[in-house]
């Protein structure tokens, strides 16, 4: 996360605003790995403008010089960045990244997790299900993830969909836009399945990507390493995962296991496809992009989301 940040004394627009909206931009590039005790790098550099960023330097370096440069990263992907009405030419900016503290591992096997997390989350579930008028388990579930309004819903497949639960994101990486690689931290977008289940580091539903648009799309576009151990999981840090808070992962854990996996369908599109257009930079993606969302946004159709 990103802790306190201000402008540098020469700025002459110190706008509480200005720095929340440069805070909110930094946070969705911040990507760091957690460490067991947490790392602040604080990082001074010079806008122009037209919101180019320059002379970057690392204040009170006593980080490692990997922590560091993922925070330069993160600055470069935000880049440029919005000005504030009435700055000079050029101002100076300050921030301090924080690195996340290290979760310990849960070391759990699946039958264990069951027995640890079954019965309150089985209780809230079927609350949920009951209060929608639903017999639990149900014979199917589908899991739609709107990436943009950072959520997962729940929904019970009966002879038409009915919401369970929403379940917001706890954390994020990359942005809208389908995975084209490994290592790009981007969450896919497609209809995917859940093919396993894991609880030995955290509570997780394995996610199977890529699927066979994925694959297709790849050897169209001549790209390989497309990445892997993509996961629908509890904790606070993203690389391209789900996630979700502890209490929530439980039911969403418990709920797929108790329908059984291959009766779980998880469907990630880039917003709410049938209220909006995504806010992507369409130039920068490969041609087929809207195909997809074409697709997706059909998908939705028979879902209450509107």
């Amino acid at each position: 996360m990103l802790c306190v940040c201000s402008f540098a004394d020469n700025a002459k627009n110190d706008s509480r605003t200005y720095i929340a909206q440069v805070d909110l931009i930094l946070r969705k590039q911040w990507h760091p790995k957690p460490s067991r005790a947490p790392v602040k790098i604080t990082l001074c550099w010079t806008v122009d403008k037209n919101g180019q960023i320059s002379a970057v330097k690392v204040l009170h370096p006593g980080c490692e010089p990997e922590q560091a440069q993922l925070a330069i990263d993160a600055l470069k992907r935000a880049s440029p960045l919005p000005t504030p009405p009435g700055s000079a030419s050029t101002f100076d900016l300050q921030f301090t990244f924080e690195t996340p503290r290290m979760e310990p591992p849960l070391g759990l096997t699946v039958n264990q997790a069951m027995q640890r997390f079954g019965p309150s989350a089985r209780a809230a579930l079927k609350k949920r299900f009951a209060q929608a008028g639903i017999a639990y388990p149900p014979a199917k579930i589908t899991m739609i993830a709107l990436k943009q309004e950072r959520v997962v819903y729940l929904f019970a497949e009966n002879k038409s969909p009915v919401l369970i639960g929403t379940y917001p994101l706890s954390t994020f990486s990359g942005k809208l836009g389908p995975k084209l690689r490994q290592g790009d931290l981007q969450i896919p977008e497609g209809v995917y399945e859940i093919n396993g289940r894991a609880a030995s580091f955290r509570l997780a539903l394995k996610v199977k990507y890529p699927n066979d648009f994925d694959l297709s799309m790849a050897a169209h576009d001549k790209r390989t390493a497309l990445g892997s151990d993509i996961l629908v999981h509890n904790g606070t840090v993203s690389t391209g995962c789900l996630v979700l808070s502890m209490p929530d992962m439980q039911e969403l854990f418990i709920a797929a296991i108790d329908v059984g996996l291959s009766n779980v369908t998880l469907i990630i599109v880039p917003c709410n496809l049938l209220k909006s257009s995504p806010d992507i930079d369409f130039s920068r993606q490969p041609a087929w992009v809207p195909q997809l969302y074409q697709s997706l946004k059909e998908k939705l159709e028979r879902y209450p989301l509107r």
